[in-house]
């Protein structure tokens, strides 16, 4: 398991979509976002950014405050697309935010 020390800044969380092992174009999308879920089950809904354009299946979220990856405990993390006619979800992964 990924673990992130807790107020880490400048971590970038990256999420690829595939469908069967395949990537997923989300060139297309309108919305793109990464949810955390925290440790008491609170989800946060971070605006993501393309890594490159989208045809590589690929969108990220950059931390830039030390109040993001608070408290410590184990999170989840799935990425969301909006594209004309569906949308396409992750399969939710977990990390670890520990005490340094």
């Amino acid at each position: 398991m990924q673990q992130v020390p807790e107020g880490s800044i400048g971590i970038f969380f990256v999420i690829e979509f595939l469908d069967n092992c395949d990537v997923v174009d989300v060139s297309s999308a309108v919305t793109k976002q990464i949810v955390w879920t925290k440790p008491d089950g609170t989800k946060v809904t971070n605006v993501a950014s393309f890594r490159t354009t989208g045809t590589d299946g690929q969108i990220q979220y950059l931390t830039l405050l030390a109040s993001e990856l608070t408290p410590i405990g184990i999170w989840k993390v799935y990425g969301r697309v909006t594209m004309p006619g569906n949308d396409w979800f992750t399969i939710p992964q977990q990390f670890e935010v520990i005490d340094l």
